[in-house]
């Protein structure tokens, strides 16, 4: 049986392509090709949380949402005898697909991604493709302090920083990353194409699947923050933690204010000829061998500007709305 895994990378439109697989299940399965919803949608982590080495016990703990540690192989077992039990429905001529950007974020080492791969053969799988998005470092990381602060994580400033200071490096450290997955798997069976606003094509194509018939999601499906009310969330972080105490509610919230009141087309944090400089200096490695090896480079495609523009006007509304809402609680 073959696997098809679609392993990101991050803010690289996974959900849409997450959203296509569970819409067509149906008509993908009449085509034979599988997409189980056993392992954690949207993101399917719980692929990722299987693979994770055991010493990593907090994060494990975090990932499936678990507060007690001797819970923890109980909950994998389960997770693995029900996906088990999901490809038990089909035969070796199917192939399933399998969409999780956390395979390629949350794998941090190569023992891990061996670790991915005898769990797949375990279960059943004899053979492989892997397929990833790429994009330009430094377009990663704005996309990704937008969902911070969606996520109601605005201690610092919306502004570029260098990414191997975050938690996840390896969701930047490229050529690091994808070389462990070809030393795994395979060079011949690793699939790497750059990210473009043509994703759902693209990945079509490059997994051979025909379109016809297929619900395909609307484009913009998680459509970033806008500059101006990410300063407005900054600048009133005191009292938007103070009031929220719980995460979960004070991510509602921002959510609320986000799907509300922000603008469709606002500023992005600006990315200066400086920062590209510096980032692509950074990754030119990186960049050489995605280069040499899929013809294709990640130097930063933005427009750039020497200085931040900002719309006053709507910076002001959306403080102005914040502070309204809060006042209704």
């Amino acid at each position: 049986m073959h696997a098809t895994l679609h392993v990101g990378l991050e803010k690289t439109g996974t959900t849409s392509i997450q959203n296509l697989l569970k819409n067509n299940s149906k008509i993908l399965l009449k085509n034979k090709y599988f997409f189980s919803n056993k392992l954690g949608f949207p993101s399917n982590i719980y692929l990722a949380a299987m693979s994770i080495d055991s010493s990593r016990k907090n994060d494990l703990m975090q990932i499936l949402n678990i507060q007690n540690e001797k819970l923890l192989g109980i909950k994998l077992d389960e997770i693995k005898r029900n996906y088990k039990k999901d490809i038990s429905k089909i035969d070796n001529s199917y192939s399933s697909l399998i969409s999780s950007e956390h395979l390629q974020s949350l794998l941090i080492n190569e023992f891990e991604i061996l670790n991915l791969q005898k769990l797949l053969i375990n279960i059943g799988f004899t053979s492989f493709t892997i397929i990833a998005f790429i994009r330009p470092p430094i377009e990663i990381l704005r996309s990704r302090i937008s969902t911070a602060y969606k996520n109601g994580n605005f201690a610092k400033p919306p502004l570029i920083h260098e990414p191997w200071v975050y938690k996840r490096p390896q969701v930047y450290k490229l050529l690091e990353s994808f070389q462990m997955w070809i030393n795994v798997f395979g060079k011949e069976n690793v699939i790497i194409k750059p990210y473009s606003k043509d994703l759902i094509l693209d990945f079509l194509k490059v997994t051979k699947i025909n379109k016809v018939n297929l619900k395909i999601p609307p484009k913009r499906q998680n459509k970033s923050m806008s500059y101006e009310l990410m300063c407005a969330l900054f600048r009133n972080k005191e009292i938007i933690n103070k009031v929220f105490n719980n995460r979960n509610e004070k991510m509602r919230f921002i959510r609320n204010i986000y799907n509300s009141f922000d603008i469709e087309n606002g500023n992005k944090i600006c990315i200066t000829a400086d920062d590209i400089e510096k980032y692509n200096n950074a990754f030119s490695e990186d960049n050489k061998f995605f280069l040499e090896n899929y013809g294709f480079s990640i130097n930063s495609r933005c427009d750039t500007d020497e200085y931040q523009k900002i719309d006053n006007k709507l910076l002001e509304y959306l403080e102005a709305k914040i502070r309204q809402e809060i006042s209704k609680i």
